[in-house]
This record gives C-alpha cells, sequence and structure tokens, in this order.
C-alpha cells in the first residue's frame, strides 16, 4: 500500500521476498514424499519377508516329516539287524539318515528364526521411518505456516500510515 491509502480488512499491505520460504517449503515437501516412500518400501520389504518366513515354515514341516520318516526306518532296519533278518550296514544307512535328517531339521529351524527376527527388525525400521514421516511433516508444517508469513494483511479497514513505526490504522 501507500501511505495513506484506504485498506479494507484482509487486503495485501506488504509483501515479503518470498523465495527463500518457498525453497524452504519444496524441500519439506520432498522430505515429506521421500519419508513416505521410505515407509513403502520398508512395507514392501515385510511382504517379502512374511513370503520367506512362510517358505521357511515349509521347510521346516518338510524336515520334520523327513526326520520322521528316517527316524521310523532306523528303528524299522535296527530291530531287523538285531533279529538277523536285516544287515547292520542298512541298520547303520538309516541311523546315518536320521542324523541328517536331524541336522536338516535343526538347520530349516534357524533358518526360520533368522527370518522372524529379520521381520522384527523391519517392524521397529517401519516406526522409526513413521516417526522421520511425522517429523517431516511438522517440518513442512512449519515451512508453510513461515511462507504464509510474507503476505501482511490489513486487520481491520482504515487508512494506513507508513511513518517508519509500521502499518498502522490512522
Amino acid at each position: 500500500v501507500t501511505d495513506n491509502q484506504h485498506v479494507a480488512a484482509g487486503d495485501v499491505i506488504a509483501r515479503i521476498d518470498d523465495r527463500d520460504y518457498r525453497n524452504a517449503l519444496d524441500q519439506a515437501q520432498a522430505q515429506v514424499a521421500s519419508a513416505e516412500a521410505n515407509i513403502q518400501n520398508i512395507d514392501a520389504q515385510i511382504n517379502v519377508q512374511q513370503a520367506q518366513i512362510t517358505a521357511n515354515q515349509a521347510q521346516v514341516d518338510q524336515a520334520q516329516a523327513a526326520l520322521v520318516f528316517a527316524q521310523q526306518q532306523a528303528k524299522r532296519y535296527q530291530d531287523l539287524a538285531q533279529t538277523g533278518s536285516g544287515t547292520v550296514q542298512n541298520a547303520q544307512q538309516w541311523t546315518s539318515q536320521q542324523q541328517q535328517q536331524e541336522a536338516a531339521l535343526a538347520s530349516a529351524q534357524a533358518n526360520l528364526k533368522v527370518a522372524q527376527r529379520q521381520l522384527e527388525s523391519l517392524k521397529a525400521q517401519r516406526e522409526n521411518a513413521v516417526a522421520s514421516l511425522a517429523q517431516a511433516k511438522a517440518q513442512r508444517d512449519q515451512a508453510q505456516l513461515n511462507l504464509s508469513y510474507t503476505t501482511v494483511t490489513a486487520a481491520q479497514a482504515g487508512r494506513y500510515a507508513l511513518d517508519g513505526l509500521g502499518e498502522r490504522p490512522v
């Protein structure tokens, strides 16, 4: 406005150069977008990890079934070897097979546990990413607020004097 110009309430009376504030807002909006993308990425990783856990559980189930069969065969051939109806070699072979299946089951169970712990880690990363998103949104909101301060409007109608003391109604 010019000195002693009549203004209505809400009229713009001054504008401050807003380029720095617009840049800050653009950066804050980019941080929000980045944080949202990070959450989506972690969500995708969680989905993959849950599928891995399902696959690992299937391997555990398979290893348990193979172990049961190996235990039954080992017992069967040990009984046959003791009665002389079977060979010691077959009994030893199935005892070895039982031990291998026990090791395979332990390995499958360990892989399942690792996959489950990885899922817990991803969930913690997601919580951190959600907190980062909240922080980015707060920074964006502050940048928007700061940008809004670059336009000064008349609080009430009247004539404004620009006398170095600031705008004031006359």
